[in-house]
């Protein structure tokens, strides 16, 4: 009988994850900084284009990354199969919720680590040292600030490239069977990443200002709801957009880039 994807095990949803989203961060970086920048106020075209700026903070960045998106293939897929135990075939709501639960799982890992790559970005050091700054200013906590940023953030974004993108790709391919399948792909790539990108980034902009006050901010002042006081009277819609065109850029990539990686390492696991 042929196999599909609901034939591999968690472990294996969560390795085809991990090696995906650590590919993904090798390849778009730069973006990430670039955005980072953007959002609070520091770009410099001179930075955006050395390496040592542009790429500082990778390897954090890839380290976290990996069990982050083996999270969440290994999330969306235990949530499947629980619906298809429960109630059969998951319909498109089970799946974008699953997308939802897995974005969110993700971020309990996800948040602290960007904490981190964000404020030695911003300041240079070591993720050691760094951490240990955090530590004794806030404990442990402080770790997790803007964790409910980042939760709906990440949530908007899982469930663009894992269930959102599959969903459009499946019914482009039934609308227009004579398509390739790399052209559903890109196409679903690219309108799902646009929708994914611009759902999130008002999250990710909150989360972003407020990971990088942990450290130049008096802790009182150190929230969401600080973060959003701070934004330009008449000027917040614009600020809470502020760098959307490069992490859209990235989401449409990475969806793209998620999609082909997942379709070939199924394959080839399925086929070993």
């Amino acid at each position: 009988p042929d196999m599909s994807s609901r034939d591999l095990s968690l472990f294996q949803h969560g390795a085809i994850g991990a090696c995906v989203g650590t590919l993904e961060v090798l390849i778009m970086q730069p973006t990430v900084y670039w955005k980072a920048t953007l959002q609070q106020q520091q770009f410099s075209l001179a930075k955006a284009i050395n390496p040592r700026y542009c790429y500082r903070g990778v390897v954090p960045a890839a380290l976290s990354m990996t069990p982050i998106t083996g999270i969440q293939f290994s999330v969306n897929a235990s949530w499947l199969t629980g619906v298809e135990r429960f109630k059969g075939e998951p319909g498109a709501f089970d799946r974008l919720l699953g997308g939802l639960v897995a974005g969110a799982a993700s971020a309990l890992v996800m948040s602290p680590a960007q904490l981190v790559e964000i404020n030695q970005q911003n300041h240079g050091g070591t993720m050691a040292s760094t951490t240990r700054a955090v530590v004794q200013r806030y404990g442990v906590a402080g770790l997790y600030k803007a964790y409910s940023m980042t939760a709906l953030r990440e949530g908007s974004f899982c469930t663009a490239y894992i269930a959102l993108a599959p969903l459009l790709r499946e019914a482009m391919a039934r609308r227009y069977p004579d398509l390739s399948g790399a052209t559903t792909l890109t196409a679903s790539s690219l309108v799902a990443g646009v929708i994914g990108g611009l759902t999130s980034h008002p999250a990710d902009t909150l989360k972003t200002r407020m990971q990088g006050d942990v450290l130049r901010e008096a802790p009182e002042n150190v929230s969401v709801r600080a973060s959003y006081r701070r934004l330009q009277p008449g000027g917040a819609l614009r600020q809470l957009y502020a760098g959307a065109a490069p992490r859209t850029l990235r989401i449409v990539c990475c969806t793209l880039i998620y999609g082909s990686l997942r379709e070939l390492f199924e394959g080839l696991l399925l086929s070993g």
